[in-house]
């Protein structure tokens, strides 16, 4: 597991440029997903939030699991062992 808690940015940013590649090289197929959820919703009242979701019809389970990802959430980024 990487998180920006075993060290600096840049370390971890050349972690992923070096997965990447590993995938390029051997055509494998690779999936994204980089989220700053704490900079794009620490502006905005949660309770309100989550009350326009549930008028907008937005399931509550998906709610509840919106609600558990921007409370005490940490990024990390998992790698599986190359051959």
């Amino acid at each position: 597991m990487w998180t920006l808690h075993n060290g600096s940015t840049t370390n971890l940013i050349f972690r992923i440029c070096h997965v990447l590649e590993k995938k390029w090289k051997y055509n494998e197929e690779l999936h994204q997903l980089f989220m700053d959820l704490k900079t794009a919703y620490d502006s905005v009242r949660r309770d309100v939030f989550y009350s326009i979701l549930i008028v907008f019809g937005i399931p509550m389970k998906l709610v509840r699991l919106l609600n558990m990802c921007l409370n005490e959430t940490l990024s990390s980024l998992h790698r599986q062992a190359f051959v």
